[in-house]
């Protein structure tokens, strides 16, 4: 190959690289149907029949010609129809009921002090995540609902300091 086609393949390349990235990420993954037949224009025949063979479930391994390509492909958008994109759903929640950090907000809300064996025995935690959870009740930027409280190593009981009832 000579100097001066293989600078202005690579030229060509590196300038619709990202276009044609761009373009198939959007159409497998966002849904989007071009309008436009020139908009394939950009991709290769590989990389059309890699497409015809998403949209249309087929196995096919290349086109004779561009211009045939992207024809197909059109008439596979059009029968198609419409492209919707997947709904995200929540994934659920293996148990049910209120968390760790939800019994222990519970728990010193009820009464506004509260041993640590009872913080320990409602929750399940132990301790020392009981402390951390504590730590992170108290912690604005980490919790919506913060509850400062203070812990007494003598009678080893969290109290609720200032009014956060």
């Amino acid at each position: 190959m000579s100097k001066a086609k293989d600078e202005k393949t690579n030229g060509s390349t590196a300038d619709s690289g990202d276009d044609r990235f761009q373009l198939v990420g959007k159409i497998l993954h966002d849904g989007y149907v071009p309008q436009d037949p020139a908009e394939l224009d950009v991709l290769s025949v590989k990389e059309l029949a890699t497409l015809y063979n998403k949209v249309t479930g087929e196995s096919v391994t290349k086109f004779s010609d561009k211009k045939s390509g992207i024809r197909r492909l059109m008439k596979a958008f059009e029968s198609a129809g419409p492209v919707e994109k997947p709904a995200k759903t929540k994934s659920k929640s293996r148990r049910s009921g209120p968390s760790k950090f939800d019994l222990l907000r519970s728990g010193i809300r009820r009464t506004g002090s509260v041993t640590m064996q009872e913080l320990i025995t409602v929750s399940g935690f132990d301790r020392k995540n009981v402390s951390v959870g504590m730590a992170i009740l108290r912690n604005p930027s980490r919790t919506k609902d913060p509850i400062m409280n203070k812990y007494d190593r003598k009678t080893q009981t969290f109290t609720i300091v200032g009014k956060n009832k």
